[in-house]
C-alpha cells in the first residue's frame, strides 16, 4: 500500500514537471514568434507561394493536430478506464485464489482427519481379528463350529 502512494506522488510530480515544461516551451515559442513577427513572415511567405496552396496545408495541418489531440485524449481515457477495470479483475482474482487457497487447506485437513480416522479404525479391526486368532487358537473346537 505504501508503494502505491508512493507511485502517485512520483506521478504527480512528473505531471507537474511536464506541465512546467510545456508552459516553459510555449512562452519561449510566443517570445520568439513575437521578437521575429513570425506570423506575419508565414503570411507573407505563403503568399509569395500562393500557386502551392501552403496556407492551405498549413490550415490542414493545424486541424490534423487538433483532432490528433482528440483522438490520442480519448484513447488516454480509453486506457485509464482499462487500467482500472484491469486492477479490479486482479484484485477479485486475488481474492477468489485466497478462497481458492482456504478451501484446499480446509479440504486438507478434512481429509487428514479421516485418513486418521480410517487408520484408527484399521487398528482396531487388526486388534479384533488378532483377539479372535487368539481367542480360535485357546479354544479351536469351539470356534469350529
Amino acid at each position: 500500500m505504501e508503494t502505491k502512494k508512493i507511485a502517485k506522488k512520483q506521478k504527480g510530480k512528473r505531471t507537474s514537471l511536464d506541465i512546467v515544461i510545456i508552459i516553459f516551451i510555449t512562452i519561449i515559442i510566443y517570445i520568439l514568434a513575437v521578437l521575429f513577427d513570425a506570423f506575419e513572415w508565414l503570411a507573407g511567405w505563403t503568399r509569395q507561394y500562393e500557386r502551392w496552396e501552403i496556407d492551405e496545408f498549413i490550415t490542414a495541418a493545424v486541424v490534423l493536430i487538433t483532432t490528433l489531440c482528440i483522438f490520442f485524449l480519448r484513447r488516454w481515457s480509453e486506457l485509464k478506464y482499462e487500467v482500472v477495470q484491469r486492477k479490479l479483475v486482479e484484485e477479485a482474482l486475488r481474492k477468489a485464489h485466497q478462497e481458492l487457497e482456504s478451501r484446499v487447506e480446509q479440504c486438507t485437513t478434512e481429509l487428514k482427519k479421516e485418513i486418521e480416522d480410517r487408520n484408527r479404525a484399521e487398528e482396531a479391526l487388526q486388534e479384533v481379528k488378532s483377539s479372535i486368532e487368539s481367542l480360535s487358537k485357546r479354544f479351536p473346537t469351539e470356534f469350529k463350529k
